[in-house]
């Protein structure tokens, strides 16, 4: 599974997985607020700002979900 995020921002994957074993004991309107202050977090990332001039550039992602497969490999 974890071959699935290489390449990904490990900053954002940071940020879910705390967000995501925080879920279980708060409401909507708090998830709704982590979520928007990480979204603001991460557009701050260089991750980001490379991401976004490759799209401006037309250039292949540098991440993809789900992985192309790979032949010979699960």
């Amino acid at each position: 599974m974890a071959a699935r995020f290489h390449g990904a921002a490990t900053q954002a994957i940071g940020i879910s997985k705390n967000i995501l074993n925080r879920s279980f004991n708060l409401d909507q309107d708090t998830l709704a607020e982590l979520e928007a202050a990480a979204q603001a977090m991460v557009m701050k990332t260089e991750y980001h700002q490379n991401a976004v001039a490759r799209f401006l550039n037309k250039q292949p992602r540098a991440f993809e979900w789900p992985p192309k497969r790979v032949p010979g490999r699960g």
